[in-house]
């Protein structure tokens, strides 16, 4: 029997908070349970997918063994960005792990099929087109927020600190006249 250990990745803290976790992990279980595999371990990760530095996955890579198999619900959550993505791809070749994408069925890690290959990186880059798009739709939902407003508008709202909290934190940061600013930890 395979021993596997799914890698969930979102890139907001907003994103967290949905079902994406729930999605993420009913489609490895979903692979698991057809292959015969068993899925050892879990690690949930908010961070960009266009880095390949990240901390949940640099714990993964640490525990897990050669022969073993890293499961992602996508090659979206490996990665956004074609490079990135071939980086971490041969990262795991060269570290002897197998990498499969549960919605699909299919080996990222594969290097015997040129299809395979092409296929794989054909994938990372939709992958990183869908991401350069959603990021510039987002962009001119904020513009046109920023003009009806007259202010500009910026991501996510505040969700932990009052209005209150929030301006007297940034009174208490302003740069007084002819001193330094006030340091966050003072």
């Amino acid at each position: 029997m395979k021993t596997c250990f799914a890698y969930y990745r979102t890139s907001t803290a907003t994103n967290a908070e949905s079902d994406t976790w729930e999605r993420q992990k009913t489609t490895c279980t979903a692979w698991a349970k057809r292959t015969g595999a068993t899925i050892a371990g879990e690690t949930r990760e908010v961070f960009t997918g266009t880095e390949d530095k990240r901390p949940g996955l640099a714990k993964l890579l640490s525990e897990i063994q050669p022969g073993q198999t890293i499961l992602v619900a996508g090659s979206d959550r490996l990665s956004r960005d074609l490079m990135v993505q071939i980086t971490l791809l041969a990262k795991f070749t060269q570290m002897g792990v197998h990498c499969v994408d549960a919605g699909s069925g299919r080996s990222l890690t594969e290097s015997s099929d040129p299809m395979a290959i092409a296929l794989t990186q054909m994938q990372g880059v939709f992958a990183e087109l869908e991401k350069s798009q959603l990021v510039a739709k987002l962009r001119e939902a904020r513009n046109r927020a920023s003009a009806a407003a007259g202010k500009r508008i910026e991501g996510r709202k505040p969700r932990y600190l009052s209005r209150k909290l929030l301006d007297r934190v940034k009174a208490l940061r302003k740069k007084p006249a002819k001193r330094k600013r006030m340091a966050w930890d003072n």
